[in-house]
């Protein structure tokens, strides 16, 4: 069993890499899209059985190795959350621990996880490359703002509330609900270049960089 999810896992990340992938049709990087979502839950209703109704939805714990400047809690949860429900999860954060969560069935939150990772490692980079045209800590900070704005156009259409239907996305996001409190607040920094380059690194990165290589991602995990 564990071969078999590992397998789907990598299956999964391919189809996601590909709808990514700019240098592909926008028809072909839905239809990707689309192949990826149903595998995913394909896999959750088989992993769960017949019964849906004890669907089990796990709370998977997002942290960074290594603290990224001008990304609090607040604003790595806004990321985390603007990603994940493409994939049918959500996010939340703990006052009391300051840590942040992804909520889901299990291979949706490592799908999340991975794509959130590819995404900030992409940014670290941009942002390193913006920082040295203009070093100063509100580059930096204007930068992250930038970046989320991005992600958040990025995949404003691409919300799992156009999966209505789904019972078992229907589970999570009333778990979601039933379970969190969450506010998203916003401040855009003062260098409008540094938030535009933020923008642009958060809608060109391209998710098949961390594809089959272990330093994908060894800078931010």
């Amino acid at each position: 069993m564990t071969q078999d999810r590992e397998k789907i896992i990598e299956r999964i990340k391919k189809l996601i890499a590909l709808s990514e992938d700019s240098s592909t049709t926008e028809g072909e990087r839905d239809n990707c899209r689309q192949k990826a979502k149903k595998l995913m839950l394909q896999y959750s209703i088989d992993a769960l059985g017949e019964d849906l109704s004890e669907a089990e939805i796990c709370t998977q714990q997002f942290k960074l190795e290594k603290t990224i400047f001008g990304l609090d809690t607040l604003n790595l949860c806004s990321i985390v959350g603007t990603v994940g429900p493409t994939f049918g999860c959500y996010s939340c954060f703990s006052h009391q621990t300051g840590s942040v969560f992804i909520m889901g069935f299990k291979v949706n939150c490592e799908i999340v996880d991975y794509t959130v990772r590819v995404l900030l490692n992409q940014g670290a980079k941009d942002c390193s490359s913006m920082w040295r045209q203009s070093p100063s800590a509100n580059t930096k900070l204007a930068f992250w703002k930038g970046f989320i704005f991005g992600l958040k156009k990025r995949y404003v259409l691409k919300d799992a509330l156009e999966e209505t239907g789904i019972k078992l996305y229907d589970k999570v996001r009333q778990e979601f609900l039933a379970r969190t409190q969450f506010v998203n607040h916003m401040i855009l920094g003062s260098s409008g270049e540094a938030v535009q380059a933020g923008i642009k690194s958060a809608q060109e990165a391209r998710v098949n960089a961390g594809l089959n290589s272990q330093s994908g991602t060894k800078n931010i995990a």
